[in-house]
């Protein structure tokens, strides 16, 4: 399973109905989107994110989808997620790899300092960001830019990076530049009006960039 191409983040947000959600991210992935994270905080009960999580596995295992459940390796086993990602706050890889053994687990980063400690740990990919201004979080985290993206590619060894944090069509060109292989969106897909067309548009560009770039 690889870690490339549009990395669709989501939860329940945009879409407070479970089946609104479920069809919002059908459309995604009808899309092209084939890496998806499920972003649960403190919306649901854990049987209620589990079914959620069970959902959302059919629909990945339909499309041929990577899925990785944020935050919790407990509900990506039981739910036979690909994966899971934690964030610099939460529990350790090593109790992680402890749950889901050599699924794939993903960090991140939103400084030097916490990616070098993450490149340092059994991760399957960090992800570098905010790189642009966002506000899909309530209190967003300091804005890296690309300079450091690009230094922490340097570094990665061949490790999957991700960019993530107010990344549009109108600033992928610079994304692409650094040579990164991934990139993460949120709103960017899940609230536009037609999601199909416009996971499309960011799987199209994205692609021709990275060919045009090389």
């Amino acid at each position: 399973m690889s870690i490339e191409g549009v990395y669709l983040v989501a939860g329940l947000r945009f879409h407070r109905s479970i089946p609104s959600f479920i069809e919002a991210v059908e459309q995604a992935f009808l899309g092209g989107v084939r890496l998806f994270q499920l972003r649960v905080k403190d919306d649901l009960s854990d049987k209620e994110h589990l079914e959620l999580s069970l959902r959302v596995r059919e629909l990945a295992y339909k499309y041929h989808v990577t899925y990785i459940l944020n935050d919790r390796p407990d509900l990506a086993m039981q739910s036979h997620a690909d994966g899971v990602h934690l964030g610099p706050d939460d529990m350790s890889v090593q109790e992680a790899r402890s749950i889901i053994g050599d699924k794939i687990i993903g960090k991140s980063s939103h400084s030097y300092a916490q990616a070098q400690k993450a490149l340092e740990e059994k991760i399957s990919y960090l992800s570098v960001g905010p790189v642009f201004e966002t506000d899909c979080k309530e209190v967003p985290d300091h804005v890296v830019g690309i300079d450091l993206l690009t230094q922490i590619l340097l570094q990665a060894q061949g490790l999957p990076i991700v960019a993530i944090g107010g990344i549009e069509l109108n600033n992928l060109y610079q994304i692409a530049q650094t040579g990164v292989g991934c990139f993460g969106l949120i709103r960017g897909i899940m609230q536009a009006e037609n999601i199909h067309e416009e996971a499309e548009k960011y799987v199209h560009e994205f692609g021709r960039l990275q060919k045009d770039l090389k």
